[in-house]
């Protein structure tokens, strides 16, 4: 068993398609990328990017790998960003892991535009969790109470490999309202929910973003809701959990512009691991990510103002307009 519970894999592209037009697909192999522990929902892997100079450094394959990471020169050391797996397959032939990398036009980030000329052969690392440690892996932020039956799962072009995930792990007797703002109508496709919503279990918005007020759609959107959760009868879903209520006055205000906006009930904020006795009970369930300025909003509106339970509201401003991640 490995004595850490994430790998670098060094990995080469097998493929690099446009599965829609604000989407690029990268499919990645390598040796020893069977050892990937892939859990689906919305996962988070780190990707080490090609430097200035189209280089990889070398990190080491122990836990100190961040720690070269930061002693590197910034010419040297190389871009690291945060995405979501889109699939994983293990067979005879060897492992691929798919990655959606969101288009991003103009002004491309480090990762958005090595993917735009991504070819095969290109090399990639990749931070993910082993398989052969054992242990859970802690970058996952879809933890519903256990009751919960009815999402409202919110986000951008960003988030659409994570919701795309989310829905393909809803058990059957699970209904969602998925609001999702994207450059192209037509991405939404990717989302391959046709079944779902074939059984009326899906009730789908895709709105087309507005590149000079990113997320402001959305904001939008969520305020009109007549209710929350679909299929549920008033907005009182979600307001109470084991008879405590928590009302929106207990909000923190976040400053965006400085600190991370970053909650996931039902996870422990220190470890990042699923809490090991998690009482919430709640039929709804609401997540949201994308811009942190537009999710600051619509997470106050559906605490503050719609008295959703804080417990029940999962919230990931994981970048920021002018901004670059960390």
């Amino acid at each position: 068993m490995s004595t850490s519970p994430y790998r670098l894999f060094h990995v080469v592209v097998a493929s690099a398609t446009r599965p829609s037009p604000g989407f690029v697909r990268v499919v990645l192999t390598g040796e020893g990328l069977e050892r990937f522990g892939y859990v689906g929902t919305d996962q988070r892997v780190k990707l080490l990017l090609p430097n200035r100079r189209g280089a990889i450094a070398p990190l080491g394959d122990g836990d100190g790998w961040y720690q070269s990471w930061c002693a590197l020169d910034d010419d040297e050391r190389p871009p690291m960003r945060t995405y979501t797996p889109r699939a994983f397959s293990h067979d005879e032939s060897g492992a691929r892991l798919t990655i959606d990398f969101a288009r991003h036009g103009e002004n491309p980030g480090p990762a958005s535009a090595w993917a735009e000329a991504a070819a095969v052969g290109d090399a990639l690392v990749i931070l993910g969790p082993d398989a052969e440690h054992g242990a859970p892996s802690t970058a996952v932020g879809w933890i519903p109470p256990r009751d919960a039956r009815r999402f409202l799962i919110v986000g951008d072009d960003t988030a659409l490999p994570a919701i795309a995930g989310i829905l393909e792990s809803l058990d059957d007797d699970a209904c969602a309202r998925v609001i999702l703002e994207v450059a192209h109508a037509s991405d939404a496709s990717l989302l391959q929910a046709g079944a779902m919503r074939a059984a009326g279990r899906l009730e789908l918005v895709v709105l087309e973003r507005d590149d000079a007020d990113r997320g402001a759609a959305l904001v939008a959107a969520v305020r009109a809701l007549d209710t929350v959760f679909p299929g549920s009868p008033a907005d009182a879903l979600g307001k109470r959990v084991d008879g405590c209520e928590t009302r929106g006055r207990e909000l923190q205000e976040i400053d965006v512009d400085r600190e991370i906006l970053w909650e996931v009930p039902g996870m422990d904020a220190a470890t990042g691991a699923r809490i090991p006795i998690d009482e919430r009970r709640s039929d709804g369930y609401a997540w949201l990510a994308g811009e942190a300025g537009a999710i600051k909003l619509i997470r106050r509106h559906l605490v503050a103002e719609r008295g959703i339970d804080r417990q029940s509201v999962a919230f990931m401003g994981y970048w920021r307009r002018g901004r670059a991640e960390n």
